[in-house]
C-alpha cells in the first residue's frame, strides 16, 4: 500500500509542475511553466507523441508563470512534450535578442525587429544637375551651367527580411526631378535664353540590400541599391525633351526605424543617388524621407 501511494504521490508531482506548449510562432515557443522554474539561457527538449526527440530550444526569456524559448535545430507544431535540460548554458542572451521575441501584436514593448515592413514616405529632394550648353556665335561659346532646385515625392517601401541583419527592400514611387540655373550667355532653349531649366516628373522602382546595425526600438541601417525611373511628363530648356527617356540611378542610403509600438514604426532615411553621366548631362539627388510604417 506504501508502494501505491508514493507512486500516486510521484505522479501527481509530475503532472504538477510540467512546463507546457502554448504556441509556437516562427522558431519562438511561448511556454507555462505551471510551477516549473525556468531561466534565460535554460535548454529544453521537444518530444514528440512516441517521445522522439524532435527540437532543442533555449530560455529566452521567463517572467511569472510564462518563458519564451527560441529553437536552436528541428522543428516544432506546439503539440510537443516538453522535457527541461539541467542548468543553464554559457551562452549569453542578448536584450535585443529577447525584445524580437513577441506573440502579441498589440504589445507595445516588443518591437518586431525582424519582421516583414511596409511604409509610405514623404520625399523631399535636392536635385543638382551640370549642363554643357553651346550659345549660337559664328564661333560658339561653350559653358557648363550648373542647375539646382527642390521637390516633393512620395514613395513606398517593402522590407523582406533574409536574416537578422540583411533586408531586401523594393521602393515604388513618386520622385519628380526640378531644377534651374542661368547661364553667362544666350546658350538654353535652343540658344534663345540664359535661362536652364529642367521639370521631370519620374516614376520610380527601386532594389536595394539593406543592413540592420543596430537591434533596438531605434534600429539604425544602411544600404546601397539602383533606381529605375521612368519620365511620366517632362520639360526643359536645358535638355532636349526627346534625350529624357528610362534612366537608372545607383544609390546609397542610410536611416532608422523608430518602433512606437509592436507593430508601427516611424522610417527616417537618407538617400543619394546618381543619374548614368553622359559627355554633356551630369545630375544627382539627395533624398530625405519620412513617414510611417508597419511591421507584420
Amino acid at each position: 500500500m506504501s508502494k501505491f501511494f508514493f507512486l500516486v504521490i510521484l505522479l501527481a508531482s509530475q503532472f504538477a509542475f510540467a512546463v507546457s506548449i502554448l504556441q509556437v510562432k516562427n522558431n519562438r515557443i511561448l511556454l507555462s511553466m505551471d510551477g516549473e522554474k525556468l531561466e534565460v539561457g535554460q535548454s529544453i527538449v521537444l518530444n514528440n507523441s512516441d517521445g522522439k526527440e524532435v527540437a532543442k530550444a533555449i530560455i529566452t526569456q521567463a517572467k511569472g508563470e510564462k518563458a519564451i524559448a527560441t529553437i536552436k535545430s528541428g522543428k516544432a507544431d506546439g503539440s510537443e512534450t516538453v522535457v527541461v535540460g539541467t542548468g543553464g548554458t554559457s551562452t549569453p542572451v542578448m536584450e535585443e535578442e529577447v525584445a524580437a521575441d513577441s506573440f502579441s501584436k498589440k504589445s507595445k514593448g516588443n518591437p518586431r525587429l525582424n519582421a516583414k515592413k511596409f511604409a509610405l514616405l514623404l520625399t523631399a529632394s535636392m536635385n543638382n544637375m551640370s549642363t554643357k550648353q553651346a550659345d549660337r556665335s559664328v564661333t560658339p561659346n561653350i559653358e557648363d551651367v550648373k542647375l539646382t532646385g527642390m521637390g516633393i515625392g512620395l514613395t513606398g517601401s517593402f522590407d523582406y527580411p533574409l536574416n537578422t541583419w540583411l533586408i531586401l527592400r523594393g521602393t515604388l514611387g513618386y520622385e519628380p526631378f526640378v531644377a534651374a540655373g542661368s547661364g553667362n550667355f544666350f546658350s538654353c532653349d535652343n540658344g534663345s535664353s540664359r535661362d536652364c531649366t529642367a521639370n521631370i516628373s519620374y516614376l520610380s522602382a527601386g532594389g536595394f540590400a539593406r543592413v540592420n546595425f543596430t537591434k533596438s526600438k531605434f534600429q539604425l541601417w544602411g544600404g546601397a541599391g539602383s533606381t529605375g525611373k521612368f519620365p511620366i511628363s517632362k520639360s526643359s530648356t536645358a535638355l532636349r525633351t526627346d534625350d529624357i527617356k528610362l534612366t537608372v540611378t545607383f544609390a546609397v542610403a542610410g536611416g532608422a526605424d523608430w518602433f512606437i509600438s509592436n507593430s508601427s514604426f516611424v522610417p527616417l532615411n537618407f538617400e543619394y543617388q546618381m543619374f548614368q553621366p553622359s559627355d554633356t548631362v551630369t545630375a544627382n539627388q539627395i533624398l530625405l524621407r519620412g513617414g510611417y510604417g508597419w511591421a507584420f
